[in-house]
């Protein structure tokens, strides 16, 4: 995910929703952080049920997409889709 990181590299998936593309990318780096933030309460309850089932270690938070509560340059990657 990021060439030459010298420690596993963090993603945040901004409108995450029910997390399906926060899980594919903690599926394909396993070592990566993956936070998945969505202003939806209810979807993030859906994503959070479905990283219990999966085991897979993604964080969800509830966070509006247009001010995110994260300090500028904590992310190495941001994905939205």
């Amino acid at each position: 995910l990021a060439a030459g990181a010298t420690e596993p590299p963090r993603v945040l998936d901004v409108a995450t929703g029910t997390g399906k593309l926060a899980f594919a990318l903690k599926r394909a780096w396993p070592a990566c952080e993956v936070v998945g933030v969505d202003f939806a309460e209810p979807m993030l309850v859906v994503a959070r049920s479905a990283a219990d089932r999966s085991g897979l270690d993604v964080r969800f938070e509830q966070a509006d997409g247009t001010a995110l509560p994260f300090e500028d340059a904590s992310f190495d990657a941001v994905t939205i889709a």
